[in-house]
């Protein structure tokens, strides 16, 4: 995934200000782009007055923030933030819509039970989503976290749902916007029907589960 030039300078301006002896080469393996590229975002803060470049010979070279660049930071951080929480908020609406309309097909007196496939930080938002509402959480599955812990629930892998060890539940919610393709056949190949997966999709509901009683 590319990265917006702005984020790199804001991480080149929190590398410097950590105060660690930094090269250009850890900066460049740090930012993951070529070492050109890290020579000319230095050069260009330099001649910014943001960064302070001293030490001869060449290998003994520090990089300081002026105090410009300390106000540079400063102000990129808090846009930074207040872009996180734009993005968060977007997200935990889109989600709580989604889940809004899955909340209105439960089934039984008890809600709809769900089994979450994904424990990242989309899933961390669904599992606060369902707060109040008649949608019950009894199970997290995951194809990398097996083992770990998902707040009270212990990550299970997804053979769990044709070994038998997976709660019983009505719809598998894939709580993740990365690699549906592949999360959607490898259910597939569990034997998990269509109708009882529910896709979180990142702008709209692409599908609909069945919840009729089994």
């Amino acid at each position: 995934m590319s990265v917006d030039p702005r984020d790199r300078t804001l991480q080149i301006l929190r590398e410097i200000h950590t105060g660690q002896a930094l090269t250009q080469r850890s900066l460049a393996q740090s930012l993951g782009v070529a070492l050109g590229l890290t020579n000319s975002l230095v050069r260009r803060l330099v001649r910014k007055g943001y960064v302070r470049v001293t030490g001869v010979p060449p290998t003994r070279i520090r990089y300081f923030l002026t105090p410009r660049g300390m106000a540079e930071l400063t102000r990129r951080a808090a846009d930074s933030m207040d872009n996180t929480l734009h993005l968060y908020t977007a997200t935990r609406d889109r989600i709580r819509e989604q889940l809004t309309v899955l909340e209105a097909l439960a089934v039984g007196e008890n809600g709809t039970r769900v089994i979450f496939y994904g424990a990242g930080e989309v899933a961390e938002i669904a599992y606060i989503t369902l707060a109040g509402s008649r949608l019950k959480l009894v199970g997290v599955i995951d194809d990398v976290k097996v083992g770990e812990r998902f707040f009270d629930f212990e990550i299970q892998a997804p053979d769990a749902l044709v070994e038998g060890t997976a709660p019983e539940h009505d719809v598998i919610v894939v709580t993740t916007f990365k690699k549906r393709g592949d999360i959607s056949n490898r259910l597939d190949a569990l034997g998990v029907p269509p109708s009882r997966v529910f896709q979180l999709a990142g702008t709209v509901i692409e599908c609909l589960p069945d919840l009729t009683p089994r």
